[in-house]
């Protein structure tokens, strides 16, 4: 029997509650998550630079063995750094195409569109100006194309003399040999007149054709004549000399191993 006033089948309703956050709670959620990103964007940084530091000596160990590879088809000589007149397709890197090269494996990651380097404001490209990675011309490639300006075999600077079609067997000790490296355009005359193709002994330094040594958090990355590719802190000190022309650092562009 339904009791009076109650209608049949109708079940009493319950409310349940749920708890809602405060804003005290949920300004200490906040909090903790923006202090949790901050210690852990420090570790991020490192590990991409980390990250495009290792690409960037994958890129010159591929380019360095690529040259080797090309040394093989050529009676053992190396490609020549540039044609006399840049960006007619035939500097060393188009020249590299072949053995496996591409504008990827030629542009580091760190290169953006837009970078300064020593009073020189540029950004990455495929071409002689802007590829941001040098050959170590002035040993290993000087003006060996027919029809440069070189009207004979060999060019002296400073005492030391570099000649025309550098044999890979004329090679010492591969695995101290600079091939390619972190470079960028010359500031003597702006980014439009300079190049950053070449690492040009006997004015190699930093801030002219030497190794780029702030592109990586003060380390510079270079490819050697065995394939292998090193990272190199301080490199005014580990692989340039200390003025035009000096004698200290040799070792790592000479292929003749000279002092």
């Amino acid at each position: 029997m339904t009791p009076i006033g109650q209608q049949p089948g109708r079940r009493e309703l319950r409310v349940s509650r749920t708890h809602a956050f405060t804003i005290i709670e949920m300004m200490v959620v906040i909090s903790i998550l923006v202090l949790l990103i901050a210690l852990l964007m420090p570790a991020l940084s490192k590990a991409r630079i980390h990250t495009r530091r290792m690409v960037c000596a994958s890129n010159l160990g591929q380019l360095a063995a690529a040259t080797t590879t090309y040394t093989n088809d050529y009676n053992g000589v190396f490609p020549p750094h540039r044609h006399c007149a840049l960006n007619t397709g035939r500097d060393w890197f188009n020249l590299l195409e072949e053995y496996g090269n591409s504008p990827e494996v030629s542009h580091c990651p760190e290169l953006s569109e837009s970078q300064t380097d020593f009073g020189v404001t540029w950004g990455w490209n495929y071409d002689a100006h802007y590829i941001g990675y040098g050959y170590n011309g002035f040993f290993l490639g000087v003006y060996s194309h027919p029809g440069c300006h070189l009207t004979n075999n060999s060019i002296t600077s400073h005492g030391i003399r570099s000649t025309r079609w550098t044999r890979i067997s004329s090679v010492v000790e591969p695995t101290k040999l600079i091939v390619v490296g972190d470079s960028h355009p010359k500031s003597n005359g702006g980014a439009n007149l300079g190049v950053s193709l070449t690492l040009w002994w006997p004015f190699i330094h930093s801030f002219t054709e030497g190794v780029n040594g702030t592109r990586h958090h003060d380390t510079g990355v270079v490819g050697m004549a065995d394939g292998h590719a090193e990272i190199v802190p301080d490199v005014d000190e580990n692989l340039h000399p200390v003025a035009d022309g000096g004698r200290d650092n040799l070792e790592y562009w000479d292929p003749l191993q000279r002092n």
